[in-house]
């Protein structure tokens, strides 16, 4: 490859190179050792006190000099991100993290950190992100995160912020341990992702000062795991002060049977922005009036849980083009007819992701009735029913006997045209990871 090819074509080269062979590739010639630096240094991993029983004063040194090397003129104006996790409580206070807070700011072109803080108390402004200028995303995960114990001016502009697991602080007053929030700029925090860590209720701490968070009335997207809901209240009243959500995912840590008798007919969330939604099937009846949301991934509960709470809540679904469902495969697929009952009430509905896991009990045996041939045939009919249906994508988790259920999708696909020669609907096999599952 020549040198004399447009920077843009080394720039996709480069950008899709593991680090490895970038490190590979800088030796070939020195066009390719000064154009890697941007590549080489963008990502920067720090983790510190995992597996070490007792760090020397050798361990330390090799920490500081590697600091000292990426805060250096050479790797810190490539920074992009930075990914920081800390398990050691013996150095948390000690030369390293103080090396670390002393690093981040010559970070000057860094857009995204991530910290794992484990267990310990960490304020934000000694991250001294103050004059990342460039910052967008700022993600803590665990920690007590409170903020300097002086007043400041400090605001901190970015568009994303993630505080996970959290820790509620057990020694401030009232108003100190609801300040975090008041160090963020509300006119460009868009983003907001809060998740309880052991703590039950710290979410809903964390948003219990209604002045600050009246401030972030313009935040498009919001996403909470609670420890648990118990009642609808908990989740209205940490939704209703983002009237302009259009993104919101909700879960939560402990699997909760959600009563519709708990849901007032006064508690009706404020989100008729609403484009997206995430989240178990029970609370749908809290999220889904008022709103029009286009895609619905639900990760907890059943076809008939879905179908019940459309039906209770009359609602119209013609605004949804996207639905991601979990179903049994027997229950739904083999014998029920709740399936093609719900897909029914879809006319619009384009994309369609459906996680099949088998049935509690185990199923059945891998009999004529439910052979594989049957579970197709079964599938083009379900497939059929919406009809601007384009494209279903399946995710197979199944006990071995299931598993020799599931057809081959050319088979599915072939079925589907025969059926309908002009349909033109496409089906595809996926393994994501159930955590990657939906679109």
């Amino acid at each position: 490859m020549s040198p004399e090819l447009p920077p843009e074509i080394w720039d996709l080269v480069f950008e899709n190179l593991p680090r490895h062979s970038i490190l590979t590739l800088r030796t070939v010639s020195s066009f390719f050792y000064d154009l890697s630096p941007p590549w080489l240094y963008r990502q920067f991993r720090y983790r510190f006190g995992i597996f070490v029983k007792q760090p020397g004063e050798s361990y330390v040194q090799r920490r500081l000099d590697r600091l000292s090397f990426w805060s250096s003129g050479k790797a810190a104006p490539h920074v992009l991100g930075c990914y920081i996790y800390y398990s050691d409580a013996r150095s948390f206070t000690g030369p390293l993290m103080n090396a670390l807070f002393e690093a981040i700011p010559h970070f000057s072109n860094l857009q995204s950190l991530s910290c794992n803080f484990d267990a310990f108390r960490a304020e934000l402004p000694l991250l001294r992100v103050e004059n990342l200028m460039r910052l967008r995303r700022l993600h803590i995960h665990g920690g007590e995160l409170s903020r300097a114990n002086e007043p400041t001016a400090f605001k901190l502009s970015v568009s994303h912020f993630g505080y996970t697991a959290i820790s509620v602080p057990r020694s401030y007053d009232g108003v100190e341990r609801s300040s975090v929030l008041s160090l963020l700029d509300p006119a460009t925090l868009s983003s907001l992702e809060l998740g309880a860590g052991s703590d039950p209720g710290a979410p809903e701490h964390f948003l219990a000062d209604k002045t600050i968070v009246a401030s972030f009335h313009n935040l498009r997207t919001l996403s909470i795991t609670f420890w648990e809901i118990t009642d609808f209240a908990c989740v209205h009243a940490a939704i209703a002060p983002f009237p302009a959500i259009e993104d919101l995912i909700l879960d939560t840590v402990h699997p909760c049977k959600f009563v519709p008798g708990s849901l007032r007919s006064e508690l009706v969330p404020l989100v008729p922005l609403l484009r997206r939604y995430k989240g178990p099937i029970g609370l749908l009846p809290l999220v889904l009036p008022g709103s029009h949301p286009a895609q619905l991934t639900l990760m907890r509960g059943s076809s008939t849980d879905l179908l019940q709470a459309l039906l209770r809540t009359r609602y119209d679904a013609e605004s949804i083009t996207a639905l991601a469902i979990r179903v049994l495969l027997h229950a739904d697929i083999c014998e029920g007819t709740v399936l093609l009952e719900l897909l029914a009430l879809f006319p619009n509905l384009t994309r369609l992701a459906i996680y099949v896991s088998s049935d509690d009990a185990g199923g059945s045996d891998a009999s004529e009735a439910h052979a594989a041939e049957h579970v197709c045939h079964r599938l083009v009919n379900i497939l059929t029913v919406p009809p601007a249906l384009r494209y279903v994508v399946f995710r197979w988790r199944l006990g071995q006997q299931d598993g020799e259920l599931v057809p081959d999708v050319a088979q599915l696909n072939a079925r589907l045209r025969s059926v309908n020669p002009g349909l033109p609907l496409e089906v595809a096999f996926s393994s994501l990871a159930a955590d990657a599952w939906g679109f």
